[in-house]
């Protein structure tokens, strides 16, 4: 009995069925196809020599990375695709996502990923069905081709036949259920989570464990918002909330309405999702959780890029709000990074995957330098004083990254200010001192004085705080400032 097949009864099938003749008894030629040998290799060998021995007539095509090995094969070696083809199929595959490949900024990233992929199909297709969890640009940061190379870490979604199938009930306690379930929804962003969750709850239920079974539930509702479809992610999250309000539980309530906003979000109307999460946000602040504010924050930066990329006008008005929107995601972005550190926790999965995806659209409004200087702002708001809950309500007076750069460099004092033009011209402390006829070791605490005053850590960073009307100076000053004496010519 060969590999693979049920018995002599079964080969004999197989034979009969590839043993064509025609009318006068003439063997007619067969052609058989095998995909993928390089998985089988120590077994497709002994099976196409059986087959050709057996059937007359019969050729068989193989296709595999390595030579199957038979000593009459003939090998055709597949050129790789041209740039042309390989650049089609990323953007018929990545279309196949929802997140189609368009104008001309992510066409010629979507050239270099492919470029990075040597022209080979398998890796392109893995690459585009990466859009669906990541923007372009940091697709194509992952191929660096040395160490850091995460292409081989790529999801390649669930396999057929594994034993390990979440599908399946092993008979896990129900916090079991439930710890894999997160793992599977945070860490792997698998659909798949939505299942076991699910079961988790059923079990929580069972023992009559209300909290457990409506921890579950809410998880399962995120899952379904983030990796369902858009009529699945709905309906789920629509469930989970009006159950959640029937059952009274206020608290619970203003949770489903984050996972309601998830899914309005990503498969229906940002406004609606801000909304939402507005509505839950006003009921956690007054109890004081960081992980209700954490949440909203990052559903309000996924909102507002989405209204970015739907909107359609081109007029200045529009353009004037888009840079509005862009500047508060990338100052909710400083804001979350904040929170997260008081609560001692990291941007995991979906969560990062949105994110990035959010921070990707202000980018692309505000360029690399602007929104850094938004998000920097955004790092710097109070948790104790409200800032970063009112930045996710909507409700922060910093939507301009502009804004209280006066207000800041009005903290200083004169003599601080007049050393902080000095040195944001380029003076060194000892010029500094020299010009003013002060002491290096009263420039050194002043410098530093400034520097805690606007928050930051190098004295490159004070241009940033400087008041427009005082760039002049500061250019002046730089013409101004001392050469170090030159050896030689």
């Amino acid at each position: 009995m060969l590999p693979g097949f049920a018995g002599p009864s079964t080969w004999t099938a197989l034979v009969d069925t590839l043993s064509r003749t025609d009318a006068t008894g003439r063997s007619l030629p067969t052609v058989v196809v095998l995909d993928n040998c390089e998985h089988v290799l120590a077994g497709v060998g002994r099976v196409i020599a059986e087959l050709l021995a057996a059937v007359a007539g019969l050729t068989i095509l193989t296709t595999s990375r390595e030579p199957v090995g038979w000593v009459d094969e003939r090998l055709l070696r597949v050129p790789p695709l041209s740039q042309r083809q390989a650049l089609d199929l990323f953007r018929q595959r990545a279309e196949l996502t929802g997140y189609p490949v368009i104008g001309a900024d992510q066409v010629e990233v979507a050239e270099r990923i492919c470029r990075r992929m040597h022209g080979h199909p398998l890796f392109i297709r893995l690459a585009a069905a990466r859009t669906f969890y990541e923007p372009l640009p940091m697709i194509l940061q992952q191929l660096s081709g040395n160490d850091d190379d995460r292409r081989m870490l790529w999801r390649h979604g669930p396999r057929v036949g594994t034993d390990s199938r979440p599908e399946t009930d092993f008979g896990l306690p129900a916090a079991v259920e439930f710890a894999w379930g997160a793992s599977l929804l945070l860490h792997r962003c698998d659909v798949r989570s939505a299942v076991v969750l699910a079961r988790a709850r059923e079990k929580y239920a069972a023992q009559g464990d209300r909290g457990g079974e409506s921890l579950s539930s809410l998880f399962g509702a995120v899952a379904m918002a983030f990796f369902g479809t858009a009529s699945h992610a709905l309906d789920a999250t629509r469930n989970h909330l009006e159950r959640t309000a029937s059952s009274g539980a206020r608290w619970a309530m203003s949770w489903a309405e984050l996972a309601w906003a998830i899914a309005l979000t990503k498969h229906a109307d940002p406004a609606e999702a801000l909304t939402a999460a507005h509505s839950a946000l006003t009921y956690q602040i007054p109890r004081r959780d960081l992980w209700g504010v954490l949440w909203a924050a990052h559903i309000r930066m996924w909102s507002l890029a989405r209204i970015i990329t739907d909107a359609t006008a081109a007029s200045p008005a529009e353009k004037t709000r888009r840079i509005a929107l862009a500047t508060e995601i990338a100052q909710l972005a400083g804001g979350s990074t904040t929170l997260r550190t008081r609560l001692g926790t990291a941007e995991v999965g979906p969560f990062a995957e949105e994110t990035t995806r959010a921070l990707a659209v202000a980018r692309g409004v505000l360029g690399q330098q602007t929104l850094d200087v938004a998000q920097t702002q955004g790092s710097r708001l109070s948790i104790e004083s409200d800032e970063v809950r009112h930045l996710a309500l909507g409700t922060s007076t910093t939507s301009d990254p502009r804004r209280d750069v006066s207000d800041t460099w009005c903290t200083l004092t004169g003599a601080e200010q007049d050393v902080a033009i000095l040195a944001a011209a380029g003076w060194s402390n000892s010029a500094i001192g020299v010009r003013r006829g002060t002491s290096i070791k009263t420039i050194n605490t002043q410098m530093t004085s400034i520097l805690q005053k606007l928050t930051i850590t190098s004295r490159e960073d004070i241009i940033g705080f400087v008041p427009a009307d005082h760039r002049e100076l500061v250019s002046r000053e730089h013409s101004r400032r001392p050469r170090r004496n030159r050896i030689g010519r």
